[in-house]
């Protein structure tokens, strides 16, 4: 999928409003997938904006395992082939130029770089970060936290098993 104009769009993350702005219909994508949509127009500024680009000048290499650095109220996110994010506390906002192999990687985002950005960002959102495994049961969250190894993992997978709603193995943020 190729780039086109920017677009603009709203979403409630940790409850708090993002605002996105992209030329990329497949980041627009997994946006939507990873997080509700929410009426730009509301009467609260948006606690994050987000501007990613798709750059055809950029190689079309994916890295894994990303490699990010921080001093002061900058962190800087190395996303392979120059893709690149850069987050700033203090204006509440982030910049990136990335390849399409980043932009059209719907699992990269979702596994990678969203869940990246709410724990980067998380005191931005006035959200704690937990080491901990997260279910819903009957309408109610349970927060399983545990050192590395512990089983959290093993006992939320056993849980879904059982019925309850799984929402996360690894990072809850509160």
């Amino acid at each position: 999928m190729r780039s086109r104009e920017t677009v603009v769009e709203s979403y409630a993350v940790a409850g708090r409003r993002w605002e996105l702005r992209t030329n990329s219909p497949a980041i627009l994508l997994a946006a939507r997938e990873a997080f509700p949509h929410v009426n730009g127009a509301q009467n609260s500024a948006p606690c994050l904006r987000l501007h990613i680009r798709v750059s055809n000048r950029l190689r079309d290499e994916v890295l894994h395992s990303p490699v990010c650095r921080g001093r002061d109220h900058l962190a800087f996110c190395y996303l392979g082939g120059g893709s690149a994010v850069v987050f700033d506390y203090r204006s509440r906002s982030a910049a990136g130029l990335v390849s399409h192999a980043v932009a059209s990687d719907a699992s990269y985002w979702r596994n990678i770089v969203w869940p990246f950005a709410v724990g980067l960002m998380s005191p931005v959102l006035g959200a704690v970060p937990l080491h901990a495994a997260c279910m819903l049961y009957r309408g109610s969250g349970i927060v399983i936290g545990a050192r590395s190894g512990a089983g959290k993992s093993t006992l939320a997978a056993a849980l879904a098993k059982k019925g309850l709603t799984f929402i996360s193995d690894d990072w809850a943020y509160l």
